[in-house]
Protein backbone atom coordinates (compact mmCIF):
# COMPACT_ATOMS: atom_id res chain seq x y z
CA UNK A 1 0.00 0.00 0.00
CA UNK A 2 2.79 2.39 0.88
CA UNK A 3 4.56 1.54 -2.36
CA UNK A 4 1.37 2.28 -4.32
CA UNK A 5 0.97 5.68 -2.64
CA UNK A 6 4.64 6.50 -3.33
CA UNK A 7 4.32 5.59 -7.01
CA UNK A 8 1.12 7.67 -7.28
CA UNK A 9 2.81 10.69 -5.68
CA UNK A 10 5.83 10.37 -7.98
CA UNK A 11 3.53 10.13 -11.00
CA UNK A 12 1.60 13.23 -9.93
CA UNK A 13 4.85 15.10 -9.34
CA UNK A 14 6.10 14.20 -12.81
CA UNK A 15 2.83 15.33 -14.39
CA UNK A 16 3.12 18.67 -12.58
CA UNK A 17 6.67 19.06 -13.85
CA UNK A 18 5.51 18.31 -17.41
CA UNK A 19 2.73 20.88 -17.10
CA UNK A 20 5.28 23.45 -15.92
CA UNK A 21 7.60 22.57 -18.81
CA UNK A 22 4.87 22.90 -21.48
CA UNK A 23 4.73 26.74 -21.68
CA UNK A 24 8.51 26.97 -21.86
CA UNK A 25 8.68 24.35 -24.64
CA UNK A 26 5.87 26.03 -26.56
CA UNK A 27 7.65 29.40 -26.32
CA UNK A 28 10.89 27.82 -27.52
CA UNK A 29 9.07 26.18 -30.43
CA UNK A 30 7.44 29.49 -31.37
CA UNK A 31 10.79 31.30 -31.35
CA UNK A 32 12.27 28.58 -33.56
CA UNK A 33 9.47 28.76 -36.12
CA UNK A 34 9.41 32.55 -36.25
CA UNK A 35 13.22 32.71 -36.54
CA UNK A 36 13.28 30.33 -39.48
CA UNK A 37 10.43 32.22 -41.17
CA UNK A 38 12.44 35.44 -40.70
CA UNK A 39 15.44 33.76 -42.36
CA UNK A 40 13.40 32.43 -45.30
CA UNK A 41 11.68 35.75 -45.99
CA UNK A 42 15.04 37.52 -45.67
CA UNK A 43 16.66 35.49 -48.45
CA UNK A 44 13.44 35.91 -50.46
CA UNK A 45 13.76 39.71 -50.30
CA UNK A 46 17.38 39.80 -51.50
CA UNK A 47 16.66 39.46 -55.26
CA UNK A 48 13.89 42.06 -55.15
CA UNK A 49 16.12 44.67 -53.51
CA UNK A 50 18.87 43.91 -56.02
CA UNK A 51 16.66 44.40 -59.08
CA UNK A 52 14.54 47.29 -57.75
CA UNK A 53 17.17 49.76 -56.55
CA UNK A 54 20.62 48.53 -57.53
CA UNK A 55 20.59 47.11 -61.06
CA UNK A 56 18.96 50.14 -62.81
CA UNK A 57 21.73 52.43 -61.51
CA UNK A 58 24.35 49.78 -62.25
CA UNK A 59 23.29 49.51 -65.89
CA UNK A 60 23.07 53.29 -66.25
CA UNK A 61 26.67 53.56 -65.11
CA UNK A 62 27.52 50.96 -67.76
CA UNK A 63 26.03 53.26 -70.41
CA UNK A 64 22.64 51.67 -71.16
CA UNK A 65 19.84 53.96 -72.31
CA UNK A 66 16.64 54.54 -70.35
CA UNK A 67 14.52 52.42 -72.67
CA UNK A 68 16.50 49.27 -71.99
CA UNK A 69 16.84 50.02 -68.28
CA UNK A 70 13.10 50.54 -67.76
CA UNK A 71 12.27 47.63 -70.05
CA UNK A 72 14.26 45.64 -67.51
CA UNK A 73 11.25 46.08 -65.16
CA UNK A 74 9.41 43.35 -67.07
CA UNK A 75 11.20 40.87 -64.85
CA UNK A 76 8.49 41.70 -62.25
CA UNK A 77 5.84 39.94 -64.36
CA UNK A 78 6.00 36.62 -62.42
CA UNK A 79 4.80 38.47 -59.30
CA UNK A 80 1.70 39.59 -61.19
CA UNK A 81 0.97 36.00 -62.17
CA UNK A 82 1.05 34.50 -58.68
CA UNK A 83 -2.69 33.87 -58.77
CA UNK A 84 -2.30 31.75 -61.91
CA UNK A 85 -0.09 29.12 -60.33
CA UNK A 86 -1.45 29.31 -56.81
CA UNK A 87 -3.85 26.41 -57.59
CA UNK A 88 -0.89 24.30 -58.71
CA UNK A 89 0.87 24.97 -55.41
CA UNK A 90 -2.30 23.97 -53.58
CA UNK A 91 -2.27 20.59 -55.31
CA UNK A 92 1.14 19.84 -53.77
CA UNK A 93 0.32 18.23 -50.45
CA UNK A 94 3.85 18.53 -49.00
CA UNK A 95 4.45 22.29 -48.87
CA UNK A 96 7.66 21.73 -46.95
CA UNK A 97 9.13 19.79 -49.85
CA UNK A 98 7.91 22.46 -52.27
CA UNK A 99 9.73 25.22 -50.34
CA UNK A 100 12.90 23.11 -50.17
CA UNK A 101 12.82 22.52 -53.94
CA UNK A 102 12.44 26.24 -54.66
CA UNK A 103 15.38 27.05 -52.38
CA UNK A 104 17.48 24.51 -54.28
CA UNK A 105 16.36 25.96 -57.63
CA UNK A 106 17.20 29.48 -56.44
CA UNK A 107 20.68 28.28 -55.53
CA UNK A 108 21.15 26.91 -59.04
CA UNK A 109 19.75 30.08 -60.65
CA UNK A 110 22.12 32.32 -58.70
CA UNK A 111 25.05 30.05 -59.51
CA UNK A 112 24.11 30.27 -63.19
CA UNK A 113 23.88 34.08 -62.98
CA UNK A 114 27.31 34.26 -61.33
CA UNK A 115 28.89 32.84 -64.53
CA UNK A 116 27.21 35.38 -66.84
CA UNK A 117 28.81 38.50 -68.26
CA UNK A 118 28.03 41.25 -65.71
CA UNK A 119 27.95 43.86 -68.50
CA UNK A 120 25.30 42.03 -70.55
CA UNK A 121 21.97 43.56 -69.50
CA UNK A 122 19.76 41.08 -71.35
CA UNK A 123 21.41 37.97 -69.91
CA UNK A 124 21.23 39.37 -66.39
CA UNK A 125 17.57 40.27 -67.01
CA UNK A 126 16.85 36.71 -68.19
CA UNK A 127 18.50 35.30 -65.06
CA UNK A 128 16.54 37.67 -62.80
CA UNK A 129 13.30 36.76 -64.61
CA UNK A 130 13.94 33.10 -63.86
CA UNK A 131 14.79 33.94 -60.23
CA UNK A 132 11.57 35.96 -59.89
CA UNK A 133 9.52 33.08 -61.25
CA UNK A 134 10.95 30.68 -58.66
CA UNK A 135 10.67 33.23 -55.82
CA UNK A 136 7.04 34.07 -56.63
CA UNK A 137 6.23 30.35 -56.70
CA UNK A 138 8.06 29.95 -53.39
CA UNK A 139 6.14 32.87 -51.89
CA UNK A 140 2.81 31.09 -52.37
CA UNK A 141 4.13 27.85 -50.88
CA UNK A 142 5.87 29.58 -47.96
CA UNK A 143 2.81 31.64 -47.05
CA UNK A 144 0.66 28.49 -47.00
CA UNK A 145 3.27 26.57 -45.00
CA UNK A 146 3.50 29.39 -42.46
CA UNK A 147 -0.26 29.34 -41.94
CA UNK A 148 -0.08 25.57 -41.52
CA UNK A 149 2.65 25.40 -38.88
CA UNK A 150 1.67 28.50 -36.90
CA UNK A 151 -1.04 28.33 -34.26
CA UNK A 152 -3.62 31.08 -33.97
CA UNK A 153 -1.62 32.81 -31.23
CA UNK A 154 1.54 32.74 -33.38
CA UNK A 155 0.09 34.28 -36.55
CA UNK A 156 0.88 37.85 -35.47
CA UNK A 157 4.53 37.02 -34.81
CA UNK A 158 4.71 35.12 -38.08
CA UNK A 159 3.35 38.11 -39.99
CA UNK A 160 5.91 40.39 -38.33
CA UNK A 161 8.67 37.96 -39.33
CA UNK A 162 7.43 38.07 -42.92
CA UNK A 163 7.40 41.87 -43.17
CA UNK A 164 10.64 42.49 -41.26
CA UNK A 165 12.55 39.67 -42.96
CA UNK A 166 11.50 40.69 -46.47
CA UNK A 167 12.23 44.39 -45.88
CA UNK A 168 15.64 43.61 -44.41
CA UNK A 169 16.41 41.41 -47.41
CA UNK A 170 15.44 44.25 -49.75
CA UNK A 171 17.66 46.69 -47.85
CA UNK A 172 20.69 44.39 -47.99
CA UNK A 173 20.00 43.53 -51.63
CA UNK A 174 19.81 47.16 -52.71
CA UNK A 175 22.42 48.87 -50.55
CA UNK A 176 24.71 46.21 -49.14
CA UNK A 177 25.27 44.46 -52.47
CA UNK A 178 26.17 47.80 -54.07
CA UNK A 179 29.31 48.15 -51.97
CA UNK A 180 30.14 44.50 -52.57
CA UNK A 181 29.89 45.06 -56.34
CA UNK A 182 32.41 47.92 -56.16
CA UNK A 183 34.92 45.61 -54.47
CA UNK A 184 34.44 42.23 -56.17
CA UNK A 185 32.01 42.68 -59.05
CA UNK A 186 28.40 41.70 -59.75
CA UNK A 187 29.26 38.02 -60.18
CA UNK A 188 30.29 37.82 -56.53
CA UNK A 189 26.84 39.15 -55.53
CA UNK A 190 25.06 36.28 -57.27
CA UNK A 191 27.55 33.83 -55.81
CA UNK A 192 26.88 35.19 -52.30
CA UNK A 193 23.10 34.92 -52.86
CA UNK A 194 23.60 31.29 -53.94
CA UNK A 195 25.52 30.59 -50.73
CA UNK A 196 22.81 32.27 -48.63
CA UNK A 197 20.05 30.30 -50.39
CA UNK A 198 22.01 27.09 -49.76
CA UNK A 199 22.46 28.07 -46.11
CA UNK A 200 18.72 28.67 -45.80
CA UNK A 201 18.01 25.33 -47.47
CA UNK A 202 20.28 23.47 -45.04
CA UNK A 203 18.69 25.12 -42.02
CA UNK A 204 15.20 24.51 -43.39
CA UNK A 205 15.83 20.80 -43.96
CA UNK A 206 17.46 20.24 -40.56
CA UNK A 207 14.85 22.24 -38.64
CA UNK A 208 12.05 20.34 -36.94
CA UNK A 209 9.83 23.41 -36.74
CA UNK A 210 8.31 22.83 -40.19
CA UNK A 211 7.69 19.12 -39.92
CA UNK A 212 4.44 19.02 -37.98
CA UNK A 213 1.56 21.46 -38.37
CA UNK A 214 0.07 23.13 -35.34
CA UNK A 215 -3.31 21.92 -34.18
CA UNK A 216 -6.23 24.26 -34.64
CA UNK A 217 -8.52 25.93 -37.11
CA UNK A 218 -7.46 28.79 -39.34
CA UNK A 219 -8.96 30.76 -42.22
CA UNK A 220 -7.55 29.28 -45.43
CA UNK A 221 -6.05 31.96 -47.70
CA UNK A 222 -6.84 32.52 -51.36
CA UNK A 223 -7.09 29.20 -53.23
CA UNK A 224 -5.46 27.35 -50.33
CA UNK A 225 -7.62 24.23 -50.00
CA UNK A 226 -5.07 21.45 -50.10
CA UNK A 227 -4.37 18.98 -47.31
CA UNK A 228 -4.31 15.24 -46.72
CA UNK A 229 -6.93 12.95 -48.39
CA UNK A 230 -6.63 10.20 -45.83
CA UNK A 231 -8.08 12.35 -43.05
CA UNK A 232 -11.26 13.15 -44.95
CA UNK A 233 -14.15 11.28 -43.32
CA UNK A 234 -17.93 11.05 -43.48
CA UNK A 235 -18.50 13.65 -40.81
CA UNK A 236 -16.50 16.31 -42.63
CA UNK A 237 -18.31 15.50 -45.89
CA UNK A 238 -21.65 15.99 -44.20
CA UNK A 239 -20.39 19.23 -42.65
CA UNK A 240 -19.35 20.46 -46.09
CA UNK A 241 -22.75 19.64 -47.62
CA UNK A 242 -24.59 21.43 -44.82
CA UNK A 243 -22.35 24.48 -45.14
CA UNK A 244 -22.84 24.68 -48.92
CA UNK A 245 -26.61 24.38 -48.56
CA UNK A 246 -26.62 27.14 -45.97
CA UNK A 247 -24.47 29.41 -48.17
CA UNK A 248 -26.72 28.76 -51.15
CA UNK A 249 -29.84 29.69 -49.22
CA UNK A 250 -28.20 32.83 -47.83
CA UNK A 251 -27.13 34.04 -51.27
CA UNK A 252 -30.30 33.12 -53.14
CA UNK A 253 -31.76 36.59 -52.66
CA UNK A 254 -28.49 38.43 -53.30
CA UNK A 255 -27.45 40.10 -56.53
CA UNK A 256 -24.53 37.67 -56.75
CA UNK A 257 -24.89 34.00 -57.72
CA UNK A 258 -24.46 31.38 -55.02
CA UNK A 259 -20.95 29.94 -54.73
CA UNK A 260 -18.98 27.69 -52.39
CA UNK A 261 -17.58 29.47 -49.31
CA UNK A 262 -14.37 31.41 -49.72
CA UNK A 263 -13.41 31.19 -46.06
CA UNK A 264 -13.62 27.55 -45.05
CA UNK A 265 -12.31 27.82 -41.51
CA UNK A 266 -15.53 26.48 -40.02
CA UNK A 267 -15.60 23.55 -42.43
CA UNK A 268 -12.02 22.40 -42.88
CA UNK A 269 -9.71 21.84 -39.93
CA UNK A 270 -6.01 22.00 -40.69
CA UNK A 271 -5.75 18.26 -41.22
CA UNK A 272 -8.82 17.90 -43.47
CA UNK A 273 -9.31 18.67 -47.18
CA UNK A 274 -12.46 18.99 -49.28
CA UNK A 275 -13.47 16.44 -51.90
CA UNK A 276 -12.23 16.98 -55.45
CA UNK A 277 -15.58 18.20 -56.72
CA UNK A 278 -15.73 20.97 -54.13
CA UNK A 279 -12.16 22.00 -54.92
CA UNK A 280 -12.87 22.27 -58.64
CA UNK A 281 -16.03 24.30 -58.12
CA UNK A 282 -14.23 26.55 -55.67
CA UNK A 283 -11.37 27.28 -58.05
CA UNK A 284 -13.51 27.82 -61.13
CA UNK A 285 -15.98 30.21 -59.53
CA UNK A 286 -13.62 32.84 -58.14
CA UNK A 287 -11.95 34.26 -61.27
CA UNK A 288 -14.54 36.85 -62.24
CA UNK A 289 -13.17 40.36 -62.68
CA UNK A 290 -16.53 41.67 -63.91
CA UNK A 291 -17.99 41.18 -60.45
CA UNK A 292 -15.59 43.82 -59.14
CA UNK A 293 -17.70 46.58 -60.70
CA UNK A 294 -20.88 45.32 -59.03
CA UNK A 295 -19.57 46.34 -55.60
CA UNK A 296 -20.27 49.95 -54.66
CA UNK A 297 -17.26 52.23 -54.70
CA UNK A 298 -15.10 49.78 -56.65
CA UNK A 299 -14.94 51.59 -60.04
CA UNK A 300 -13.45 54.69 -58.39
CA UNK A 301 -11.11 52.57 -56.27
CA UNK A 302 -9.86 50.65 -59.33
CA UNK A 303 -9.08 53.90 -61.17
CA UNK A 304 -7.33 55.32 -58.12
CA UNK A 305 -5.31 52.15 -57.50
CA UNK A 306 -4.18 52.10 -61.14
CA UNK A 307 -2.99 55.73 -61.09
CA UNK A 308 -2.15 56.87 -57.55
CA UNK A 309 1.53 55.79 -57.67
CA UNK A 310 2.35 56.68 -61.27
CA UNK A 311 3.92 60.11 -60.76
CA UNK A 312 5.64 59.08 -57.55
CA UNK A 313 7.00 55.83 -59.02
CA UNK A 314 8.31 57.65 -62.08
CA UNK A 315 10.21 60.20 -59.98
CA UNK A 316 11.61 57.57 -57.59
CA UNK A 317 12.82 55.56 -60.58
CA UNK A 318 14.25 58.45 -62.64
CA UNK A 319 15.79 60.79 -60.07
CA UNK A 320 18.59 58.40 -58.91
CA UNK A 321 19.53 57.91 -62.58
CA UNK A 322 19.44 61.68 -63.05
CA UNK A 323 21.90 62.06 -60.16
CA UNK A 324 24.27 59.58 -61.81
CA UNK A 325 24.04 61.50 -65.09
CA UNK A 326 24.74 64.72 -63.15
CA UNK A 327 28.09 63.36 -61.98
CA UNK A 328 27.20 62.21 -58.45
CA UNK A 329 29.28 59.26 -57.25
CA UNK A 330 27.48 55.93 -57.43
CA UNK A 331 28.16 55.00 -53.81
CA UNK A 332 26.38 58.18 -52.62
CA UNK A 333 23.36 57.40 -54.79
CA UNK A 334 23.30 53.77 -53.64
CA UNK A 335 23.44 54.82 -50.00
CA UNK A 336 20.60 57.33 -50.18
CA UNK A 337 18.41 55.55 -52.70
CA UNK A 338 19.02 52.02 -51.44
CA UNK A 339 19.59 51.86 -47.70
CA UNK A 340 18.25 55.23 -46.49
CA UNK A 341 15.34 55.17 -48.94
CA UNK A 342 14.29 51.66 -47.92
CA UNK A 343 14.46 52.49 -44.23
CA UNK A 344 12.38 55.63 -44.83
CA UNK A 345 9.80 53.57 -46.73
CA UNK A 346 9.60 51.06 -43.87
CA UNK A 347 9.11 53.90 -41.37
CA UNK A 348 6.41 55.36 -43.60
CA UNK A 349 4.60 52.03 -43.70
CA UNK A 350 4.68 51.85 -39.90
CA UNK A 351 3.30 55.38 -39.53
CA UNK A 352 0.71 54.69 -42.21
CA UNK A 353 -0.45 51.61 -40.35
CA UNK A 354 -0.95 53.68 -37.20
CA UNK A 355 -2.85 56.40 -39.07
CA UNK A 356 -5.03 53.80 -40.79
CA UNK A 357 -6.23 52.39 -37.47
CA UNK A 358 -8.79 55.22 -37.31
CA UNK A 359 -11.07 54.73 -40.29
CA UNK A 360 -12.80 58.06 -39.77
CA UNK A 361 -9.63 59.99 -40.66
CA UNK A 362 -8.31 57.85 -43.52
CA UNK A 363 -9.65 60.13 -46.26
CA UNK A 364 -8.30 63.29 -44.60
CA UNK A 365 -4.87 61.68 -44.16
CA UNK A 366 -4.85 60.49 -47.75
CA UNK A 367 -5.64 63.97 -49.09
CA UNK A 368 -3.06 65.63 -46.83
CA UNK A 369 -0.17 63.33 -47.76
CA UNK A 370 -1.07 63.42 -51.47
CA UNK A 371 -0.62 67.20 -51.25
CA UNK A 372 2.72 66.72 -49.45
CA UNK A 373 3.78 64.23 -52.13
CA UNK A 374 2.84 66.70 -54.86
CA UNK A 375 5.00 69.38 -53.21
CA UNK A 376 8.00 67.01 -53.02
CA UNK A 377 7.64 66.00 -56.67
CA UNK A 378 7.39 69.68 -57.60
CA UNK A 379 10.68 70.43 -55.83
CA UNK A 380 12.52 67.51 -57.49
CA UNK A 381 11.10 68.52 -60.88
CA UNK A 382 12.40 72.08 -60.40
CA UNK A 383 15.82 70.66 -59.51
CA UNK A 384 15.89 68.71 -62.78
CA UNK A 385 14.67 71.68 -64.82
CA UNK A 386 17.30 73.94 -63.23
CA UNK A 387 20.25 71.60 -63.75
CA UNK A 388 21.96 71.98 -67.10
CA UNK A 389 25.42 70.73 -66.13
CA UNK A 390 27.01 68.40 -63.56
CA UNK A 391 27.04 69.36 -59.87
CA UNK A 392 30.30 71.16 -59.12
CA UNK A 393 30.47 74.14 -56.77
CA UNK A 394 29.35 74.69 -53.17
CA UNK A 395 25.93 75.92 -54.24
CA UNK A 396 25.39 72.67 -56.11
CA UNK A 397 26.35 70.75 -52.97
CA UNK A 398 23.56 72.46 -51.03
CA UNK A 399 21.11 71.69 -53.84
CA UNK A 400 22.28 68.08 -53.88
CA UNK A 401 21.78 67.66 -50.14
CA UNK A 402 18.30 69.20 -50.31
CA UNK A 403 17.47 66.89 -53.22
CA UNK A 404 18.61 63.78 -51.36
CA UNK A 405 16.63 64.75 -48.27
CA UNK A 406 13.58 65.42 -50.42
CA UNK A 407 14.01 62.06 -52.16
CA UNK A 408 14.20 60.32 -48.76
CA UNK A 409 11.09 62.10 -47.51
CA UNK A 410 9.30 61.13 -50.73
CA UNK A 411 10.15 57.47 -50.00
CA UNK A 412 8.69 57.94 -46.52
CA UNK A 413 5.48 59.49 -47.87
CA UNK A 414 5.31 56.79 -50.55
CA UNK A 415 5.29 54.02 -47.94
CA UNK A 416 2.71 55.91 -45.90
CA UNK A 417 0.30 56.50 -48.81
CA UNK A 418 0.68 52.91 -49.99
CA UNK A 419 -0.29 51.60 -46.55
CA UNK A 420 -3.34 53.87 -46.39
CA UNK A 421 -4.40 52.82 -49.90
CA UNK A 422 -4.10 49.14 -49.10
CA UNK A 423 -6.21 49.77 -46.01
CA UNK A 424 -8.87 51.26 -48.30
CA UNK A 425 -8.65 48.14 -50.45
CA UNK A 426 -9.21 45.98 -47.37
CA UNK A 427 -12.17 48.11 -46.30
CA UNK A 428 -13.70 47.81 -49.75
CA UNK A 429 -13.08 44.04 -49.89
CA UNK A 430 -15.03 43.65 -46.65
CA UNK A 431 -18.09 44.97 -48.48
CA UNK A 432 -17.85 42.14 -51.03
CA UNK A 433 -19.48 38.73 -50.43
CA UNK A 434 -17.44 36.64 -48.04
CA UNK A 435 -16.59 34.03 -50.67
CA UNK A 436 -15.25 36.75 -52.98
CA UNK A 437 -13.23 38.93 -50.60
CA UNK A 438 -9.81 37.31 -51.02
CA UNK A 439 -9.99 37.34 -54.82
CA UNK A 440 -11.30 40.93 -54.75
CA UNK A 441 -8.33 42.13 -52.68
CA UNK A 442 -5.81 40.15 -54.74
CA UNK A 443 -7.23 41.54 -57.98
CA UNK A 444 -6.85 45.13 -56.74
CA UNK A 445 -3.29 44.39 -55.61
CA UNK A 446 -2.44 43.00 -59.04
CA UNK A 447 -3.89 46.10 -60.72
CA UNK A 448 -1.74 48.34 -58.52
CA UNK A 449 1.43 46.54 -59.61
CA UNK A 450 0.33 46.39 -63.27
CA UNK A 451 -0.41 50.11 -63.51
CA UNK A 452 2.90 51.11 -61.96
CA UNK A 453 4.89 48.62 -64.05
CA UNK A 454 3.32 49.69 -67.36
CA UNK A 455 3.92 53.38 -66.63
CA UNK A 456 7.58 52.96 -65.65
CA UNK A 457 8.32 50.88 -68.74
CA UNK A 458 6.69 53.56 -70.90
CA UNK A 459 8.82 56.28 -69.31
CA UNK A 460 12.02 54.83 -70.80
CA UNK A 461 11.31 55.70 -74.46
CA UNK A 462 9.85 59.05 -73.33
CA UNK A 463 13.12 60.06 -71.66
CA UNK A 464 15.27 58.92 -74.59
CA UNK A 465 13.01 60.70 -77.09
CA UNK A 466 12.17 63.98 -75.31
CA UNK A 467 14.61 64.22 -72.41
CA UNK A 468 14.40 64.25 -68.63
CA UNK A 469 12.61 67.61 -68.41
CA UNK A 470 9.51 66.38 -70.25
CA UNK A 471 9.48 63.12 -68.29
CA UNK A 472 9.59 64.82 -64.89
CA UNK A 473 6.94 67.32 -65.98
CA UNK A 474 4.74 64.36 -66.96
CA UNK A 475 5.13 62.85 -63.48
CA UNK A 476 4.40 66.27 -61.97
CA UNK A 477 1.15 66.63 -63.93
CA UNK A 478 0.03 63.10 -63.02
CA UNK A 479 0.67 63.70 -59.32
CA UNK A 480 -1.29 66.96 -59.57
CA UNK A 481 -4.19 65.14 -61.23
CA UNK A 482 -4.55 62.89 -58.18
CA UNK A 483 -5.94 65.78 -56.14
CA UNK A 484 -9.16 66.31 -58.16
CA UNK A 485 -9.59 62.53 -58.38
CA UNK A 486 -9.81 62.44 -54.58
CA UNK A 487 -12.77 64.84 -54.75
CA UNK A 488 -14.82 61.95 -56.18
CA UNK A 489 -14.03 59.76 -53.17
CA UNK A 490 -17.13 57.54 -52.67
CA UNK A 491 -19.15 58.02 -49.52
CA UNK A 492 -19.42 54.28 -48.96
CA UNK A 493 -15.66 54.18 -48.17
CA UNK A 494 -15.82 56.97 -45.62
Amino acid sequence: MAAYILVKQLTSLKMMQNDAETPRLEKKCTITKVSFLLMLYFVQGLPFGLQEKFLPIYFRVKGYDYTRIFFFRLIHLPWMCKMLWAPFVDQIENKRKCVAITLFLLTLCNLLASYMDPDNCMRIAAAMLLINFVVSFQDVALDTLALTILSDSELGQGNSAQVIGYKLGMTVGSGGFAYMTFQWGLQSVFLLMAVMQLWALGGFILSKAFKKPSVGIFPIPLLSVAASKETWNKASKQSLQNELKQRKSNLSESQFPAEPPMCLSAVFPRNISPPKSASRNFLSSQYSYTRLFQIRGTPWLIFFVLTYKLGEAGVLSMFPLFLVDAGIQEDIVFWWNGIVGHLASILGSIVGGQLSSNRNTIFQNLVYFCIVRFALILFLTLVVLGTNEPFQDHRDSIKLMCSLMCLTFLSFVSGLITTITFTLMMMSSQKAPRNYQAFYYSALSTMEVAGKLAFIIGMGPLIDQYGEDVSFLTCFVISLAQLPILSFYPDILR
